[in-house]
């Protein structure tokens, strides 16, 4: 591998065209399938019955809980003490059936064209975007609202703290610059119509740009134009980026306030009864083509709303909807194959399909009197968030002629704005990592965790009954559950993920069956008769065409599940700068991603330079150098030349 390159932690298994539909097979089959769980890098699982539990050497300095460094022992059945550390004390380990449930339907779903049951459908993806949004002012229109655009935007020094929404007035104030007047920093307002003081202007604290402590008004002007809007488009826009920004790990005390305050005043003008003559103030950005730049913005266009201008989109398409016909099965009278299998809730919570499936926990195979061996030393995990949806590079698939592309809307490669929703890029698996190895002294942080895992090499027994499953059903569990099945066209060694940390390395396993009962229930001699039947050998040779597994991602899922897919050469890493290719610890990871957008030579278009290869081969990415960051631009950091609104 060279030096310069890198392979993403994860990748997408894409989705079909249509999800199947639930099997209309008529058999029944009632037994158990015991099998083990091989750990084939350390394991992870935690016992949250504590979240103290090893002594970390700096712990004094967590005395905050907000800031407070959280430490886990394995899952076991002994319930924890949260004033008790156990550095030197040692459980049975055990592996919940519920894990592995929920391992095995992810790739029932995957191989069967299912439903992605664990989606969270109501989840509006959010992007930080290098277009500067516009001052706004929103108002209430009979049973919805309006926004007014273009208003005017001054800089205010306050002899005390407004709070945002605040209604004042001020005397506007002009410099001149290059022949043209823009708006310069106001010193003088009232808190009534007097003296010079006659515009009517709205407070907003924070996010033009400047410093939090920084302040701006908003005025309206005798030609400002205006479009409806909903109360739900606020609440959806609006809100859910001000909860972004709250939700940010590293967000300061003092911005954190001026957030919470900013969405009280929110709250409080959406439940104002007032209409027509009570504004609040906003940044708006409308994405529009540019063609249309000379046009009058048209009802019914996306609009995005936020509290800074320099700021992030909260997009109007949700995940489910994305997902279309893969969204989790809500109709219990038209489910997927897995949904069938492993039962579901029904979108009015009065109707269900239950689960043919139960999962026993999963004990060693091999109990140790020395239970300390089974486990590796404590050790603490480099910082790891969860997905970021914003990375469209990574999430979305590449429209055929777009430089740059969101969950709404694209930028073809002649600089217009084409709304069109993403499409997602499938089902998100990880790579394996053979040459494992535990990155020490990272520094114990509340952005992180300190876990003490179980080691590689380490077999667990357990246990699945089945119930009234038909025998196709039961083919393609049997094949799932043993880790696939060798024969002249699968050579390779499949392996699953498991727990904790994935991306990291750990939780590479490798499941095999063992024995496959059929319970048989017969009449003889006047009684009913009970018996076991081994039928192993009539499950275990099938291949991954014999059971009828997708086509669409057969190619990606086997390379992705291969535990020897990856060289020992390719580094496993989120992304990586040039300069932080020998570092053992990532630090600033946000760096090639705000670097892997660019403009495009004299015509400043945005574009998006790297995408997520597909995981039908290991396929790496570039770290970026400075010679590819043309977005480092000063005079044009923040702009785009894309027409918004």
């Amino acid at each position: 591998m060279k030096k310069n390159e890198f392979l993403n932690p994860y990748n997408f298994i894409e989705l079909p065209e249509h999800k199947r539909k639930q099997y209309e097979d008529t058999d029944r089959h009632t037994g158990v399938i015991e099998y083990s769980v091989t750990t084939k890098t350390p394991l992870f699982i935690p016992n949250t019955s504590t979240n103290k539990a090893f002594k970390i050497s700096d712990e004094k300095e967590f005395s905050d809980p907000e800031k407070a460094h959280h430490s886990y022992d394995f899952y076991s059945y002994t319930l924890l003490k949260q004033n008790q550390r156990y550095d030197d004390v040692y459980h049975q380990p055990v592996i919940p059936g519920s894990e592995v449930r929920g391992m095995i339907r992810n790739l029932y779903e995957t191989l069967t064209d299912s439903c992605m049951s664990g989606l969270t459908v109501n989840e509006i993806p959010i992007k930080r975007v290098p277009g500067i949004f516009k001052a706004g002012l929103i108002c209430k229109n009979g049973e919805n609202y309006k926004l007014l655009l273009n208003v005017d935007s001054f800089r205010i020094k306050f002899r005390e703290y407004l709070p945002d929404g605040k209604k004042i007035y001020v005397k506007k104030e002009y410099k001149e610059y290059k022949g043209r007047n823009f708006p310069g920093v106001l010193t003088r307002y009232s808190t009534r119509p007097e003296g010079p003081c006659k515009s009517e202007a709205y407070v907003i604290n924070w996010g033009m740009g400047v410093k939090k402590k920084g302040s701006h008004v908003f005025i309206a002007k005798s030609n400002s134009s205006e479009i409806k809007i909903s109360k739900k488009l606020i609440e959806d826009t609006l809100l859910r980026v001000i909860e972004s920004y709250k939700n940010q790990p590293s967000v300061k005390k003092s911005n954190l306030n001026a957030y919470k305050n900013y969405e009280s005043a929110v709250k409080a003008f959406l439940k104002n009864n007032e209409k027509g003559n009570v504004y609040f103030p906003v940044n708006y950005s409308i994405p529009i083509k540019r063609t249309d730049k000379n046009t009058p913005v048209q009802q019914g266009s996306i609009v995005y709303l936020s509290p800074a201008c320099i700021t992030k989109e909260a997009y109007a398409n949700t995940i489910g909807k994305l997902a279309g016909e893969f969204a989790p099965c809500k109709n219990t009278n038209k489910i997927c194959p897995s949904c069938a299998l492993f039962g579901t809730i029904g979108e009015d919570i009065t109707s269900a399909a239950a689960s043919k499936l139960r999962f026993a926990d999963l004990l060693p195979e091999k109990m140790q009197e020395n239970v300390k061996s089974y486990y590796d030393n404590i050790i603490t995990l480099q910082t790891l968030g969860g997905p970021k949806l914003g990375n469209v590079a990574f999430y979305l698939k590449k429209p055929d002629d777009a430089n740059f592309w969101t969950y709404d809307y694209y930028i073809d490669q002649n600089g217009d704005v084409c709304i069109k929703p993403g499409e997602l890029r499938g089902r998100k698996y990880y790579w394996h990592h053979q040459n494992f190895n535990y990155t020490e002294g990272v520094e114990a942080t509340n952005l992180n965790k300190t876990i003490r895992p179980v080691k590689s090499g380490v077999t667990f027994k357990g246990k699945i009954f089945f119930e009234d499953i038909s025998e196709k059903q039961l083919q393609e569990l049997v094949w799932i559950v043993n880790g696939g099945n060798t024969d002249s066209t699968e050579k390779e060694d499949i392996c699953y993920k498991l727990g904790a940390a994935k991306p990291l390395g750990l939780g590479s396993v490798k499941c095999s069956v063992s024995r496959v009962l059929e319970r048989v229930v017969s009449f003889q001699n006047g009684t009913i008769q009970y018996k076991e039947e081994n039928i192993t050998e009539r499950y275990c040779g099938l291949s991954y065409v014999e059971n009828g597994f997708s086509d669409t991602g057969k190619c990606a899922f086997l390379n992705m599940c291969n535990y020897h897919a990856v060289p020992d050469s390719i580094m496993i890493s989120y992304p990586r700068e040039e300069k932080q290719m020998e570092d053992k610890i990532l630090k600033e990871g946000y760096l090639w991603y705000q670097h892997n957008q660019s403009k495009l030579g004299n015509s400043k278009e945005l574009q998006i330079i790297e995408k997520l290869p597909p995981a039908t081969n290991v396929k790496t990415l570039k770290c970026h150098s400075p010679k590819t960051q043309n977005n480092k631009d000063e005079n044009n950091k923040g702009k785009s030349s894309y027409g918004r609104r």
